[in-house]
Formats: structure tokens, C-alpha cells, sequence
């Protein structure tokens, strides 16, 4: 008997505990939740703010707090009180789910929570490579400005007059260099791919254009720099001073051993960085061995050798060259088109998966 009255109880406070349960989101029903402001449902962007706002259909509640959850980041729910909340994204392609609920001020809350489903496009490599920009609109700069070397071959750059992908180029230009093989670029950190609008050929030139204007690539093929450029291109000059070395010892022995002249000695103590000026000294005295010695010195063969195993051999700029003209505009012989245009103008950069690295916009 004692043990009915026991389990008679326990269905009693039973039936009240789900009964009060029940009234309870009977009430609650009347509490809704409206995510007010909305993003698109495919986003390329570091943050995401959502607006939201509690409604209580029976008009009892006149204010509201709320309870937010954003997943997979969170993993619970966070107590919030303002109407607006704004995330910072990680980066890398993510499918999000945002979650909003409203309290009222009985702390009863919204038993459905509002809920938006968003995909972030946005890269690994977000903003750790920058566009940078030339003030004429023919060149532009890709910076790495991240801690860690980034390969961004195959990576993708947009605006209204260029589409292009950036493709392999030549790090090891061997003095024979034809004979070459191109390879990734991969920045360094500080590192730079240099993009320069050119024109594709010189048969490609405008007619009657003038001099000063004319703008071809300095070699065949895009390059990283290194620093015995300025023997092929007078533009890369100024990249190192690779001056003839040699002590007054050595000098005094090769006069001594009859090898140069003292002429050629007194030239050699002073010599210039791209031995122009030593050059032009030597061809005017009478010592064949002296001219070998300095023509043998001054050449980027050379250059070369002594210089390819040195940990700075190779600066951190990468240089391409391309025509942003169409083969309509460049056999008809048109002007150098900009590489983007100077007003409104949106330039952006992808990485090998297709997703946003980097935008810079023109207003």
C-alpha cells in the first residue's frame, strides 16, 4: 500500500513537472527571434556582422537579451545583450552556421532560434601576399608580407583590363641562358613579384612613338632577380658594384713577375663597380694581359661564378613582363594599355584553389 502511494506521488509530481513544462513553451511560443541584416550566403571576407532583434507576440516584453552561437567555432552558446554582433573568420574556405535566439525579460526565451548558413571563399593565404600599385596604372606589386615563403604560381589576378595567371619563371639564369628551365615562384618573406605592362614586341610598336616611351621587356622571359643582372640589362645596374678585386700585393707581384704593367697596376688600385670607366682606361694602354684580366673580370659569366653559391646571390624581387593589349590592338600597333584602370576599379588576387587573397579597390 505504501509502496502505491510512493509511485502515485511520483506520477503526480510527474504529471505537474511536464505540465508546468508544457506552459511553459506555450508562453515561449510567443517569443520569436529575426536576423534583421543578413550577408550573402557566400562571403570572401575576414569578418561577418549579423543584426538581430527579439519579438514578443503577446507585446508583454519590452526588452530583450540574446544568446549567440556561431558554428564551428563555438560551441556553446554566449550571453550577449546588444543588437548587432560581428565575427573575425579564420582564414581557409569554411561553411558557418550562425544561431540567435531572444530572452526576454521573464527569461523566457525563443525555443526556435533564428539560424543563417554562410560559406567564407577566402584563402589559407589571406592578405599575407598585398597588391600594391603604381601611380601610372603600368605596374603593380605583389608583396609577401607574411613570415613564411609562399609558392604563388598558378595564382590568379583580375581587373578590368588584365586576366592573367602567374606562370613558372627563371630563378637560375645561367650564363648561357638560353638554355634554362623556369621554376615556381616562391616569394620570401618581403618578397616581390613585380608585374610591368610592356610592349609584346618591337614589331608590335605604335608607329611614330616616341622614344622615351617605348617599353620592352629586358630579356626574353620573366626572372628572378639576381645580382649580376646590371652585365644584361643597363635597368639592373645599380644592383651590386662588382669591382675588379685585387690587394696592392697581388698587384705589385703580377708587376714583379712581369705579368701587367705598372700602368695597368695603377689603374686596377681603383677600379669601378661595372668597369666601364676600368675599361675604357685599360683599351688605352699597350698590356694585352691587363685587357684579359679586366674583360675576363667584367662579364656576367663571371659575375656567375663567383657569385652563385653566395647566400645573397639571389635578391627577393621577381620581375614579369606581360602586353595587356589585345592581338586585335597589338597588330593594329595600339598604345600600351594601363593594367588597371584609375577610377573605380577593383583589383583582385586568387590563389590555385580560386579563392580571394587579396583585393585592392580604386575609387
Amino acid at each position: 500500500m505504501r509502496i502505491v502511494k510512493i509511485l502515485s506521488l511520483v506520477f503526480l509530481f510527474t504529471i505537474l513537472f511536464f505540465n508546468a513544462f508544457a506552459q511553459r513553451l506555450i508562453k515561449n511560443k510567443f517569443i520569436d527571434t529575426i536576423i534583421v541584416s543578413k550577408n550573402d550566403p557566400v562571403i570572401s571576407s575576414e569578418t561577418v556582422t549579423f543584426s538581430f532583434q527579439g519579438i514578443d507576440k503577446s507585446n508583454k516584453s519590452k526588452s530583450f537579451r540574446f544568446q549567440t552561437v556561431l558554428l564551428p567555432i563555438e560551441k556553446k552558446w554566449q550571453n550577449y545583450d546588444l543588437s548587432t554582433k560581428t565575427y573575425s573568420l579564420p582564414k581557409g574556405l569554411a561553411t558557418y552556421i550562425f544561431k540567435v535566439r531572444a530572452i526576454n525579460d521573464k527569461n523566457r526565451y525563443d525555443p526556435t532560434p533564428a539560424f543563417f548558413v554562410f560559406t567564407n571563399y577566402i584563402s589559407n593565404f589571406y592578405k599575407d601576399i598585398r597588391i600594391n600599385i603604381s601611380n601610372d596604372g603600368f605596374s603593380l606589386v605583389l608583396e609577401n608580407k607574411s613570415t613564411s615563403s609562399i609558392n604563388i604560381t598558378g595564382w590568379h589576378l583580375v581587373s578590368s583590363n588584365i586576366n592573367l595567371y602567374i606562370p613558372k619563371m627563371v630563378k637560375n639564369l645561367l650564363p648561357d641562358y638560353y638554355n634554362i628551365t623556369p621554376e615556381d615562384v616562391v616569394l620570401e618573406p618581403g618578397g616581390k613579384l613585380i608585374i610591368k605592362a610592356v610592349y609584346n614586341n618591337a614589331a608590335s610598336l605604335p608607329l611614330n612613338i616616341n622614344q622615351n616611351d617605348i617599353k620592352l621587356a629586358p630579356l626574353n622571359f620573366n626572372f628572378l632577380v639576381n645580382k649580376c643582372l646590371g652585365y644584361l640589362h643597363p635597368d639592373y645596374a645599380n644592383l651590386y658594384c662588382d669591382k675588379f678585386t685585387a690587394t696592392k700585393d697581388e698587384l705589385l707581384t703580377l708587376v714583379q713577375t712581369g705579368r701587367i704593367s705598372r700602368q695597368c697596376a695603377l689603374i686596377l688600385e681603383n677600379p669601378d663597380c661595372r668597369g666601364r670607366e676600368t675599361i675604357k682606361k685599360v683599351l688605352e694602354i699597350n698590356d694585352y694581359y691587363c685587357k684579359t684580366l679586366v674583360f675576363d673580370w667584367y662579364n656576367y659569366r663571371s659575375c656567375y661564378a663567383r657569385n652563385q653559391d653566395k647566400t645573397d646571390f639571389y635578391l627577393k624581387d621577381w620581375h614579369m613582363f606581360i602586353d595587356p593589349r589585345s592581338s586585335q590592338e597589338i597588330s593594329a600597333r595600339k598604345p600600351l594599355k594601363r593594367l588597371f584602370q584609375d577610377r573605380y576599379e577593383a583589383i583582385l588576387l586568387y590563389d590555385s584553389n580560386n579563392l580571394l587573397v587579396d583585393k585592392y579597390s580604386i575609387y
